[in-house]
């Protein structure tokens, strides 16, 4: 059995966890959205917005 060695990253590691994990039933959608993004490492707020467009398009999701 194996229990040593070394791995090397280049890029971006994430946990893979439950789609709903992290999700907040007292917030809203929008505000899900930047909980989730902040917990990944998108700190900018501008960049969260710019990611989230398409999946607001989709939705059909608008202020």
């Amino acid at each position: 059995m194996l229990d040593i060695g070394k791995i090397t990253i280049k890029g971006k590691v994430g946990a893979l966890i439950e789609v709903g994990a992290g999700f907040h039933l007292i917030l809203t959608g929008r505000e899900n959205v930047y909980v989730s993004g902040a917990i990944t490492g998108m700190s900018n707020m501008a960049k969260i917005n710019i990611s989230s467009k398409p999946c607001q398009n989709y939705t059909s999701i608008s202020d």
